[in-house]
C-alpha cells in the first residue's frame, strides 16, 4: 500500500477450484489454461490506531473472500517418464464475495468490502510438477488493480500460492 496503515502483514487463507488445460502445440509443448476458484486474502496489522479511543492502538484483520479465475501459459519440460516440470505465466481476474474486518480492541467488525472495491485483476507466475494424475504447483499473483476504495491511497493484493490436485 501506499499508505502504512494499510500496509498489512500476511494472512493464511484457502484456495480450491477447478481448471482445464487446452494444448495449443505439441511442439513446443504449450498449454492454455483457465479455471475458478475461491480464494481468501487479507492481512493483519497489529499497530493499527483506535478510531475510538485516540493514541490507542489495535490488531485489525482483514479477510478478502474472491471468486478468482485464472488463465496461464503452460510449457511443459518433459523430464522422466510421466514427470513433468511447468512453469508458467498469466493473469487473473477477481469478484469480491464477502469478507470481514474485526478491530479487536474496539470489538467491532464490518464488511470488507466497505473498504476496498470488489474487483481485483493481476499478474500470475509460478512453476508447477505433474507425475502421472498428481499435479502440484507454487506460485504468486502481483495485484495490478488499486482495490482500495479511497481516491488518495493505493492498495494492491499480492498473494503466494500453493495448490494440489489431480488431472482428470
Amino acid at each position: 500500500s501506499s499508505n502504512a496503515e494499510v500496509d498489512m502483514d500476511s494472512y493464511g487463507g484457502w484456495t480450491f477450484g477447478g481448471v482445464y488445460g487446452l494444448q495449443l502445440a505439441n511442439s513446443p509443448p504449450l498449454w492454455l489454461e483457465a479455471g475458478i476458484s475461491y480464494s481468501e486474502k487479507g492481512g493483519k496489522i497489529k499497530n493499527y490506531p483506535s478510531e475510538k479511543v485516540q493514541g490507542k492502538v489495535q490488531e485489525k484483520t482483514t479477510r478478502l473472500i474472491y471468486l478468482q479465475a485464472p488463465i496461464v501459459v503452460k510449457y511443459a519440460f518433459d523430464v522422466a517418464d510421466d514427470f513433468y516440470i511447468q512453469p508458467f505465466l498469466g493473469g487473473y481476474h477477481a469478484l469480491g464475495i464477502g469478507g470481514q474486518t474485526k478491530l479487536y480492541e474496539d470489538k467491532h467488525s464490518y464488511d470488507s468490502f466497505d473498504d476496498y472495491h470488489r474487483l481485483d485483476g493481476g499478474i500470475r507466475i509460478g512453476c508447477g510438477a505433474e507425475y502421472q494424475m498428481v499435479y502440484a504447483e507454487a506460485g504468486f499473483d502481483f495485484g495490478i488493480a488499486n482495490i482500495n476504495d479511497n481516491d488518495f491511497v493505493s492498495a494492491r493484493n499480492q498473494s503466494f500460492f500453493i495448490n494440489v490436485g489431480v488431472n482428470f
